[in-house]
C-alpha cells in the first residue's frame, strides 16, 4: 500500500483517505494484523505528511482504532497540494498527456466503422478475435484505444456486454469510447477501471450533445473530446483559426458554467480542431484555446 498512499500523496489535490483491513484473512477467516501492527504502518504514512483521513475496515476492532488514533497524535494531517495542470488518463495503467509523451497515439483499429477486419469479428461475434485487435494495437505503441461497436447493421448496447468483458481482461491502457447513444456510453463505462476518455461531443445540434453526455461523464469522472463544430448553417465545421477559437470558447462557457466541468486544473476537456487526417485521434495540450492554427 506504501506506493499507493504515496503516489496519491504526490498527484491529489484532494484529501486522502486511508482504512485499511487488519491484513488479509486466512483460510478461515481471521485477520492477522494486530493494533500494534497495523498502528505502526499507518503512523509511518502519517509521518510523512501523506494522510488526512485514518481508519479501520475489515477485520479492525475497537481495540485497533484505539490503537491507530494513539499513533495519529501529534501528527500533523497532509497539506492539501494546490491544483496541478496535469493530464492523466487511465485503465488499470496511467498515461500523462505531457511534453516527454507526445504524441499520445490513439489506436484506431477497433472501430466498425473504420476497420472492415474488426467489423467483420464481431458481425460474426468472434469477442475473442475481435477484442485481440485492442492488445495488438497496445503491443505496437499505442498509449490509448478507440472502441467504436455503434453500427446499422447490429444492436451496440447487445455487443457491449461479450466484448468488454474480453477486452478490460487483455489491455491495462485507458479506453477511448467512440459511440453517440448515451445509454451505449454508460454501458461501456461500467466496464472501464480508471478515467476514459468519450469520443466526442460538439454543438452541431446545440447543446443536444452536452445534454445527454456530459452527466454521464461527469458520474464517472470521463474526459470529453470537443470538437469544434456548431450549428451555423454557412460554416457548421470550423476551418479559420478565428472560427475554432469562437466555438472552443463557447463550448468552454457550457462545460464550466452549466455542465461543472473544472477547466484550467482539469484533465477532462480535450480538443479536436479537426485539422489532421481522419485516420488519426489527436489529444490537444490542456492549455486554455487560442488562436489554433487553421
Amino acid at each position: 500500500m506504501t506506493d499507493h498512499i504515496r503516489t496519491l500523496h504526490e498527484m491529489v489535490p484532494v484529501r486522502v483517505s486511508c482504512y485499511p483491513n487488519a491484513g488479509l484473512p486466512n483460510e478461515e477467516g481471521v485477520y492477522l494484523e494486530t493494533p500494534e501492527t497495523l498502528a505502526a504502518q499507518l503512523e509511518r504514512f502519517a509521518s510523512n505528511g501523506w494522510l488526512n483521513i485514518v481508519g479501520g475496515c475489515c477485520g479492525t476492532t475497537p481495540a485497533h482504532i484505539r490503537a491507530i488514533a494513539q499513533a495519529m497524535e501529534g501528527k500533523a494531517p497532509r497539506a492539501v497540494k494546490a491544483p496541478s495542470h496535469r493530464a492523466y488518463y487511465s485503465g488499470i495503467e496511467l498515461v500523462e498527456a505531457e511534453e516527454s509523451s507526445r504524441p499520445l497515439i490513439v489506436g484506431e483499429r477497433t472501430n466498425v466503422i473504420g476497420s472492415r477486419a474488426f467489423k467483420n469479428l464481431v458481425s460474426e461475434e468472434k469477442w475473442e478475435e475481435a477484442s485481440e485487435i485492442a492488445r495488438r494495437q497496445i503491443r505496437n505503441g499505442a498509449h490509448i484505444v478507440d472502441i467504436c461497436l455503434q453500427s446499422s447493421d447490429r444492436d451496440e448496447l447487445n455487443d457491449i456486454p461479450p466484448f468488454y468483458d474480453k477486452l478490460i481482461r487483455k489491455i491495462k491502457a485507458p479506453i477511448m469510447i467512440d459511440t453517440t447513444d448515451p445509454k451505449s456510453l454508460e454501458l461501456s463505462l461500467t466496464y472501464c477501471q480508471g478515467k476514459s476518455i468519450i469520443n466526442s461531443i460538439n454543438l452541431e445540434d446545440g447543446e443536444e450533445k452536452f445534454e445527454r453526455v456530459c452527466p454521464v461523464a461527469r458520474a464517472f469522472g470521463a474526459a470529453l473530446v470537443v470538437g469544434t463544430i456548431d450549428e451555423d448553417k454557412q460554416q457548421a465545421q470550423a476551418f479559420t483559426r478565428e472560427r475554432k477559437l469562437a466555438v472552443a470558447e463557447r463550448s468552454v462557457a457550457l462545460l464550466t458554467g452549466k455542465y461543472g466541468f473544472r477547466w484550467r486544473t482539469s484533465s477532462s476537456i480535450r480538443w479536436c480542431f479537426l485539422a489532421l487526417p481522419a485516420t488519426k485521434t489527436t489529444l490537444a495540450a490542456p492549455s486554455k484555446p487560442s488562436k489554433p492554427s487553421a
